[in-house]
């Protein structure tokens, strides 16, 4: 129930592909922010992807997701670790210690793994520069359908605005991984993060 309410928020708003379309960037981030819970820390139409690793190819695509797009990258080897290939997006605001932030994305594989059968994500809401110290992190299996998914997690520190980002970490497999829209969203000091959607949902 806790998931399907955030997904509905977003899944009204934004699935609405004709109203979404009519309205202006301010009055869709306005409606979006009324809609989702806590506050949104970023802009979903505006993600500024950056690629990071050897031997990724990158595209954006058509998808039937809000936005109507999503950001193809495809790991053509297997690297050693996640982190050697990453997709990053922009967070804007400052993040308060002790604050609880929940993160949804859209996220599917569009080529899965041939050796297990889906796709790999591991996902780190992370200061932007060393020591990369973690406020939401946690490994993701992707369908080759869209899903959004969903992770929690505790500032142990103050971040300024501009001091974090979000990364996708995908280059442990060869696989092609298609990213939509992601909402990063500050709830406060006082939520506790089990009563959070978590887990993967279907739209």
């Amino acid at each position: 129930m806790k998931n399907l309410i955030i997904m509905g928020a977003i899944a009204v708003l934004c699935g609405n592909f004709a109203s979404a379309q009519e309205m202006t960037e301010e009055e869709y981030l306005a409606a979006l922010e009324e809609a989702l819970p806590g506050k949104l820390m970023n802009n979903p139409l505006d993600p500024r992807w950056q690629v990071y690793g050897e031997d990724a190819q990158k595209r954006v695509v058509d998808a039937e997701i809000p936005g109507q797009k999503a950001f193809r990258v495809k790991v053509k080897k297997a690297k050693s670790n996640p982190y050697d290939i990453a997709v990053q997006g922009n967070v804007r605001d400052a993040i308060e210690e002790g604050d609880v932030v929940l993160v949804a994305f859209w996220a599917r594989a569009q080529s899965p793994s041939k050796t297990t059968g889906s796709g790999h994500m591991q996902f780190r809401l992370q200061k932007r520069e060393a020591p990369y110290t973690g406020i939401v992190e946690g490994n993701v299996l992707l369908r080759e359908e869209w899903q959004i998914h969903y992770l929690s997690g505790v500032a142990s520190e103050s971040y300024p605005a501009g001091g974090v980002s979000a990364s996708f970490n995908v280059g442990h497999h060869a696989q092609t991984v298609e990213l939509g829209q992601f909402y990063v969203m500050d709830m406060g000091p006082d939520v506790d993060p089990a009563d959070l959607p978590s887990g993967s949902v279907d739209p």
